[in-house]
């Protein structure tokens, strides 16, 4: 059941963060918008006669964060299938508990932008962020919206159209044909840090690919597994941080470059290990390394070509955009700008 706190029922739908949280409200004749950002909180009342229209758009973040969570559990079993000891079945636990991350991402469905528009502005809901979630707000404030503003039938509406001289139709004209039904959005400038990032991980992955080619030890497996973990986390986090960003395409899509990079990689890698533990029923994975195995030494090489060339672009990128600087801002013309 939803809350009521003072006359007020909580809305489906919810922005939160540590320190920021949004929330909407419904009251009688208005919808309330509560948004928290540490000890301070901003009110914002939309009355139903106030509002024009409510436009939903659904965007891609929902394909990263499946992509994100499929991938997790694929290292996580292989590593539960070839561990040995009598503590090997722990593996199983945080194979289940990314299974179980996945199952949650794909039942919240797909995401969307949520926006209320007015006679005198545009506001979006961040709340509603899963288009499930902004469906069950429509068919809730939908029709308190009708009882405030009314409902045209058509006969009024030929009337209407009449009246004004214009030709008559069998319906109203369809929203969705206008040519900006959403706002522009504002891009905010980036200075590629998390890209940055990125290209350091993937340095310090070569020279980990460098080292396995002369040695090989357990240490440098753990610290194989601590780098993949890494860099799938701050790939996924960069992908979501660049929208709506300045950022120049190409450095945009290398941090999609470098996720799907990775994910082939390991998954080549998971294949091939089944494939010589079914060809090699008495042998131990141990045996598979890059001084006894021509083919993990192939694997091995050409990661280090695909780090390094990945890292060398990345960062020409980087350069590139730090030279051309933060774009000024437009500046009125003179006529304007005395007004």
């Amino acid at each position: 059941m939803a809350a009521r706190v003072n006359g007020y029922r909580r809305l489906p739908g919810r922005d939160a963060s540590l320190i920021h949280r949004s929330e909407l409200w419904l009251g009688a004749d208005h919808l309330l918008r509560v948004d928290m950002q540490g000890v301070t909180e901003t009110y914002r009342r939309f009355y139903f006669g106030d509002i024009q229209a409510i436009i939903v758009r659904t965007t891609r973040q929902w394909i990263g964060e499946v992509i994100a969570t499929s991938v997790v559990p694929v290292p996580l079993l292989a590593l539960a299938l070839f561990s040995v000891g009598e503590l090997a079945w722990l593996w199983y636990v945080p194979f289940g508990l990314a299974v179980l991350g996945l199952l949650v991402v794909l039942a919240r469905g797909k995401s969307c932008e949520c926006y209320l528009k007015t006679a005198v502005q545009m506001d979006r809901l961040s709340s509603l962020k899963r288009l499930r979630t902004a469906r069950q707000f429509i068919a809730l404030v939908k029709p308190l919206i009708e009882q405030a503003q009314g409902t045209l039938a058509a006969a009024d509406y030929q009337q209407r159209l009449q009246t004004l001289g214009a030709p008559t139709t069998a319906a109203p004209p369809v929203i969705a044909s206008a040519r900006r039904p959403v706002p522009a959005r504002i891009l905010r400038h980036s200075r590629g840090r998390l890209h940055l990032a990125v290209c350091l991980l993937l340095l310090g992955d070569a020279v980990h690919s460098a080292v396995e080619l002369v040695a090989e030890t357990e240490t440098l497996d753990t610290i194989g597994l601590i780098l993949f973990f890494a860099m799938l986390g701050l790939c996924v986090v960069t992908v979501v941080r660049q929208a709506n960003t300045d950022l120049p395409g190409s450095l945009k899509r290398l941090a999609w470059i470098v996720m799907v990079y990775f994910i082939v990689i390991v998954l080549v890698g998971i294949g091939y290990a089944i494939t010589w533990m079914m060809t090699h029923p008495g042998g131990s994975i141990s045996q598979m390394s890059e001084e006894n195995d021509l083919v993990m030494f192939a694997l091995t090489a050409v990661s280090l070509l695909c780090s390094t060339a990945l890292v060398a672009s990345g960062l020409l990128m980087l350069r590139r955009w730090w030279q051309l600087g933060r774009p000024a801002p437009p500046t009125l013309p003179a006529t304007e700008a005395g007004a």
